[in-house]
């Protein structure tokens, strides 16, 4: 079968008016230097290429963008046809073709000397070598070269980010077999296998970070890793992930092809007994080799496989793990294109050598060390861990001030090893084979973080192991536990927060009797000032709680002290005896209830005592805010019902006004048939014939009838009065 990789050639067409996207698949024989392949044609148009998102602009370095458009690039045809043909994929190439007058640049992945590409000289490329995916920057006056100077910021015309879509969410760079005992290693793309000024990100998988290289020769564009399957019966394995602006996270990785080869197997190895060598044969150049070791998923109690690295050459410098097996690499340095050191091109396409990097183990052996110990927490970076003695019956460290409010981590680790050079290689023998967890004073803490906060008492106790999800690798009968105390150091005081009392006996000042796990009560002090903190008692000892006097009386695991006097202000300190018979203190002053009460409704605090928080007064601030508003809105309710009703009555005074002057001119216009002679009107006009009108009705003198008033004018429009309720009459009265 004629030997196959797999390179495909994607060619777009932007045009600033009008834009096509034109993608060629190719593919490569080994045989083969050239290119031939399949044509898929897209049709895009820049102005129909949607926004990454609602920004008005960005930046990336100094080169700044109005509105980010997306391009997708849809490769599930390439995977699937790819996968069909059983071939392997390298990866993609990008070339885009516009008016001569366009300018394509693009930020490449780790860049010799630039920071920038040209397209038409640098083809953009997503393969096993780099991926230089991301935003592509085109404008009519600014080229790659001056984009690369960084005393200046420029605007570019046009900025499109492309990101590539496929149907399962993965790309498979190529097949790498897989035997359980034929586990090969690969190149996986590395934290800077994508450019650095990119929207685009890529996370390498955590498992990928733990296998690195202490002392890498090739940067951390790539990283050689074992590939295998996660779980049994995996087919992919993924190094890391790929993160699209607006679209689906793609993962990049590898195709897993189970076969039946299986590497050479050695003899097991014991380790814990004596100096021995992780080789295949005795004279093997140590540091000529590589070396990783495989935890198989039926000896982890995650049910994953997992591979660790290892330093072959310094043994003291690992951890050992029950069941574990080495595999022992030939060391081949992963090289890099012979034209890429030092050189300032613009044609470099390939980043590594070869397209394809797979390498098989020399041999590999497991490691056959049953060790007995003893498991106990322990709390890292706090090593004054008093072992216990027969006049000392318990293991101990002592929190100091010093350690207060630093997070620590709490482990299970093994101690009390069988003695050989090597035990301190071995304390996390078991970690993998079960599960180990902590409780804290009998209670199973929720994470592995230590932490004594100030002001509490919590974190003080027993602390235990115990294992769970056991495995085979795992041995009941080698395996004992232990617990661990921490105490307070000599002396140590501890503050608690203010509390408030009740004098009508509901709350009392006082000291717990017994701390479960870190002593008893020893005496309690007393210290009692009124309101003007005038000392009404002061240092009042009690030594006996057993007894109940006027002063104090025993209730459960408490000791109350009820003698208030006159005092408001009352502090109660509690000495306590630890198990190892050392001395710590707790203080806690407390305020009567009433007061603090009106203090807390004064500064808005909550009723427990202690200050406002920024959440209470902002909820506060809400809902005052609120209220304002609804008050707002029912006045604007109010205000506008009244001025609409307002207009209403006017419009029906209009109408009344409108219809008492239509029956005023039909009043005035019937007694037109009477004489215009003076006299004789004079004489026939009487108060009681003359027109009535209501308050709101209008009287209309026509032009030219009738005498004038006083005020009038000869001329002009007819005078209208308004009636005051009185009558108004026509003419001078005789």
């Amino acid at each position: 079968m004629i030997y196959v990789t797999y390179f495909t050639i994607l060619i777009f067409s932007i045009l600033l008016w009008s834009t096509s996207c034109n993608v060629k698949v190719a593919y490569r024989y080994s045989d083969y230097n050239g290119y031939s392949g399949l044509n898929e044609h897209v049709v895009k148009h820049i102005n129909d290429l949607p926004f990454v998102s609602d920004e008005s602009s960005g930046q990336i370095k100094n080169i700044k963008y109005d509105k980010l458009r997306i391009l997708e690039v849809d490769v599930s045809n390439i995977v699937r046809t790819v996968s069909n043909k059983n071939m392997d994929l390298i990866g993609f190439k990008f070339t885009f073709n516009g008016e001569q007058s366009e300018h394509h640049s693009y930020a490449i992945s780790y860049p010799t000397v630039k920071h920038f590409g040209n397209f038409k000289s640098r083809p953009m490329l997503c393969s096993i070598h780099q991926c230089d995916i991301g935003v592509l920057f085109i404008d009519r006056s600014k080229d790659a070269n001056a984009l690369h100077s960084t005393d200046h910021q420029y605007p570019i015309q046009n900025a499109i980010v492309v990101v590539l879509k496929t149907e399962l969410g993965r790309i498979e760079l190529y097949r790498v077999n897989y035997n359980v005992n034929n586990i090969r290693i690969s190149v996986c793309p590395y934290t800077e296998w994508i450019a650095r000024h990119n929207i685009l990100k890529y996370e390498p998988e955590s498992y990928i970070k733990s296998l690195e290289d202490p002392n890498p020769t090739y940067g951390q564009y790539h990283i050689k890793v074992p590939v295998y399957p996660r779980k049994n019966g995996d087919t992919f394995f993924s190094c890391g992930k790929l993160i699209q602006p607006n679209k689906h996270t793609i993962q990049i990785g590898f195709q897993i092809k189970y076969d039946s080869v299986a590497s050479e197997n050695k003899a097991p190895l014991r380790l814990y007994e004596g100096i021995v060598d992780i080789n295949c044969q005795i004279g093997d150049d140590l540091p000529d080799f590589e070396y990783f070791a495989l935890i198989k998923s039926e000896y982890s109690h995650t049910g994953q496989n997992e591979m660790i690295r290892v330093n072959g050459s310094e043994i003291r410098q690992n951890f050992y793990y029950s069941k574990q097996i080495f595999f022992i690499y030939k060391r081949r340095y992963v090289s890099f294109d012979s034209n890429l050191g030092g050189h300032t091109s613009n044609n470099i396409e390939h980043r590594l050598k070869e397209d394809i990097n797979i390498l098989q183990p020399n041999c590999f052996r497991e490691l056959s060390d049953t060790v007995s110990m003893t498991i106990m927490p322990r709390i890292i970076n706090i090593d004054n861990l008093i072992v216990k003695t027969s006049e000392t019956p318990y293991n101990y460290i002592t929190i100091t001030n010093d350690n207060i409010s630093i997070e620590n981590v709490i482990e299970c680790l093994g101690y009390k090893l069988p003695d050989s050079s090597m035990k301190n290689q071995f304390i996390y023998f078991y970690s993998k084979a079960a599960k180990f967890v902590v409780k804290r004073n009998d209670i199973l803490m929720e994470n592995d973080k230590f932490l004594v906060v100030r002001g509490e008492i919590k974190s003080f106790g027993k602390y235990s192991c115990f294992a769970e999800n056991k495995t085979t690798a795992y041995f009941d009968d080698k395996v004992s536990f232990d617990d661990i105390y921490v105490f307070p150091a000599s002396n140590l005081e501890i503050s608690f927060a203010q509390e408030g009392y009740n004098k009508t006996g509901d709350k009392y000042p006082s000291c717990s009797l017994i701390y479960k796990y870190i002593g008893e009560l020893k005496m309690m002090s007393v210290e009692v000032k009124d309101s003007d903190s005038k000392i009404v008692m002061t240092n009042a000892q009690f030594l006996n709680f057993e007894t109940e006097t006027n002063q104090i009386k025993k209730i459960g695991n408490e000791v109350w002290f009820k003698d208030f006097k006159t005092g408001e202000h009352i502090t109660v300190k509690c000495t306590y005896k630890t198990l190892i018979n050392t001395e710590f203190g707790t203080k806690r002053e407390y305020i009567d209830a009433k007061i603090l009460n009106l203090s807390n409704s004064d500064s808005t605090a909550p009723p427990n005592g202690t200050p406002p928080t920024p959440s209470s007064n902002l909820m506060i601030i809400f809902v005052a805010s609120v209220v304002f508003i609804v008050f707002l809105c029912g006045l604007s309710i109010v205000i506008t019902v009244y001025i609409l009703r307002k207009r209403k009555r006017t419009k029906k005074r209009k109408a009344s006004m409108n219809s008492s002057v239509s029956s005023s001119e039909s009043s005035i216009s019937s007694t037109s048939g009477i004489t215009e002679s003076k006299n004789s009107a004079s004489s026939n006009v009487s108060d009681s014939s003359s027109s009535s009108i209501s308050a709101s009705s209008i009287s209309k003198i026509p032009k030219g009838k009738g005498p004038m008033k006083k005020n009038e004018k000869k001329k002009g429009k007819p005078a209208l009065t308004m009636g005051t309720g009185n009558k108004i009459k026509a003419g001078k009265k005789s």
